[in-house]
């Protein structure tokens, strides 16, 4: 850590609601490894994905082989996949999942792993800054400015989240799976990794003042913690805090005056600031929205495409969609729950993309109560296919033309042929789930074919 030494405490706690807590917390500042797990799903089988994912990921960390942040990937993958596993062998586990946020502090540096609605915050100078982005409908209003911090913890739909660790097989590289960075580490500055039974209750200026409060004192910074949590939270309580030792130190700031202006001087910056503001409104573009499609959000998947643009994010709520769906540059489709219906014996693909750069559909299912044509059809087209289940058509998905892209983590029954590769195209092919499909992968291609995995057949 080049010097620099932090130090730490983790604490959990069921709460005053659920008789079980499905957290696990785990710090080490020998390592420089801290990590929080949010379990969830299944037959009360959450506290079982958090102790997979928290043995797993000790076990991955511990092993400082490779960079902090090929660790962290390596180690977030391989425990996805072992909970991914240990439900498909256990009835009774069937569901669970958790989400995560992991942190290494290495040379100066803290490097970061991040699925779900967990959180990682910087407290720094006074000032604390959320380092994660929620993976959920809410949290992404939230973190784009269409929602408050307040809003967003009295949202009906907070609870959400569209990313886990242990629904698919997921790989390290897998980009639209974790978010990962890096922050400097310096000694006067901490970090605070929490579940959302902190986050949901507690606000960020109350979460600062706590830590300030407390600095010095980790022990006493999570178990203040957790009891501001408790005062209204539902959910087990999770919090790991870090901090350099010079923190508690710089973390008293002393207020002083501002100096006194001239009344040019005053005119001269107010000048200046009206010209960058202009500048600035000339140059800014809205930032990314996520388009809700369901119940309170627009009618159809179709009427949410149109009004996406590039950068978007359509979420579709769980129900049935009899609709065919056109892709756009740059827009991501995302439905847990949600079902493509297709019109027994239709010709149309269920989702097209001609020409369309940069896009993606996770987990989304596409059937019908009759054979129908095609169900995913990508034509010169770059974009992702994740978590996806197709059953009953003729052909599962097809890339066609010089289409690119990756089909990764799907599963396709009783399809005729579950996909199809024609023309030049080109895509990677991972991690699939064939029962009971006619034939296999189809690869009439011109370019060669790559060794798909397939984890069923």
């Amino acid at each position: 850590m080049a010097g620099t030494a932090f130090r730490s405490h983790a604490a959990t706690d069921p709460g005053h609601v659920r008789r079980r807590n499905e957290d696990a917390v785990f710090a080490d500042d020998a390592l420089g490894v801290y990590f929080v797990v949010d379990g969830m799903g299944g037959q009360n089988a959450g506290h079982v994905a958090a102790q997979i994912a928290s043995d797993t990921l000790k076990a991955r960390l511990e092993r400082k082989t490779g960079t902090a942040e090929r660790r962290i990937r390596e180690a977030i993958a391989l425990a996805n996949n072992a909970i991914y596993e240990d439900a498909r062998k256990n009835a009774d586990h069937a569901g669970m999942g958790c989400v995560l946020t992991v942190a290494v502090v290495e040379e100066g540096m803290l490097h970061f792993g991040h699925v779900g609605d967990t959180r990682l915050y910087r407290i720094h100078n006074g000032e604390i800054r959320k380092l994660t982005q929620d993976h959920s409908p809410v949290g992404e209003l939230e973190d784009s400015g269409q929602i408050g911090e307040s809003e967003a913890m009295d949202h009906p739909r907070r609870n959400e989240v569209y990313r886990d660790a242990g629904s698919a097989l997921r790989d390290p590289d897998d980009e639209f799976f974790m978010q990962t960075g890096v922050e400097q580490a310096d000694a006067d500055t901490a970090f605070l990794l929490c579940s959302d039974g902190l986050s949901d209750v507690v606000t960020q200026g109350r979460i600062r003042e706590i830590v300030q409060q407390g600095a010095g004192s980790p022990r006493m910074v999570t178990g203040r913690l957790i009891e501001a949590a408790n005062e209204n939270s539902k959910d087990n309580v999770s919090a790991v805090y870090v901090e350099g030792t010079r923190f508690a130190a710089d973390s008293t700031v002393e207020w002083k005056p501002p100096k006194q202006r001239t009344w040019l001087r005053t005119v001269a910056v107010a000048l200046v600031a009206f010209v960058l503001g202009v500048a600035a409104a000339r140059v800014m573009r809205p930032g990314p929205r996520t388009i809700e499609v369901g119940p309170g959000g627009v009618a159809s998947i179709a009427r949410a495409m149109d009004q996406a643009r590039a950068g978007d994010t359509v979420h579709v709520a769980p129900g049935d969609y009899a609709e065919q769906v056109e892709l756009k540059d740059g827009v991501v489709l995302i439905g847990e729950q949600a079902v493509l219906v297709a019109a027994p014996g239709a010709a149309e693909p269920v989702i097209v993309a001609d020409g369309v750069k940069a896009a993606r559909v996770e987990g989304l299912q596409i059937r019908s109560d009759g054979t129908f044509a095609v169900g995913i059809r990508l034509h010169d087209s770059e974009v992702d296919l994740a978590r996806l289940r197709i059953s009953h058509a003729d052909k599962g998905v097809v890339f066609s033309g010089k289409a690119r892209g990756r089909l990764y983590a799907s599963a396709f029954t009783a399809n005729d042929i579950p996909v199809s590769v024609v023309d030049a195209a080109s895509p990677i092919i991972e991690y699939l789930t064939l029962d009971f499909n006619k034939a296999g992968i189809q690869w009439l291609s011109s370019k060669p074919q790559p060794q798909p995995e397939v984890t069923k057949q």
